[in-house]
């Protein structure tokens, strides 16, 4: 998986540099000059298919599961913003109570 995802990266950015497009070397290489040729037999055309259905089965899971992912870290990230709001609170309340804290920390403000 991370092998291909490195060699997508590398395909998409020497694709995304035109002098490199224009390399002859890279025009072979992707066939960008060839019209791309359809199989002629049944069997071919049907092993191409399953190929391309296996490959969106396998992005629909990846993408379930960077899915699943985002909810959870989008979840921990509330907790984690709740959790600081409270402790904020909690040290204003703090210092509301303690006159040594009110008295020293005058000129500081808890954001």
């Amino acid at each position: 998986d991370n092998r291909v995802q490195g060699l997508q990266i590398f395909v998409n950015s020497v694709m995304a540099k035109e002098e490199l497009r224009k390399c002859k070397l890279v025009r072979e290489f992707f066939c960008l000059d060839e019209p791309p040729s359809y199989s002629e037999s049944m069997e071919e055309c049907r092993a191409i298919f399953e190929a391309q259905e296996e490959t969106i089965e396998h992005l629909k899971l990846q993408i379930r599961n960077k899915n699943d992912l985002i909810l959870s870290l989008q979840q921990k990230l509330r907790e984690e913003m709740n959790e600081k709001e409270q402790l904020r609170e909690a040290m204003k309340n703090l210092e509301l109570n303690c006159s040594h804290c009110s008295s020293a920390n005058d000129s500081l403000c808890i954001k």
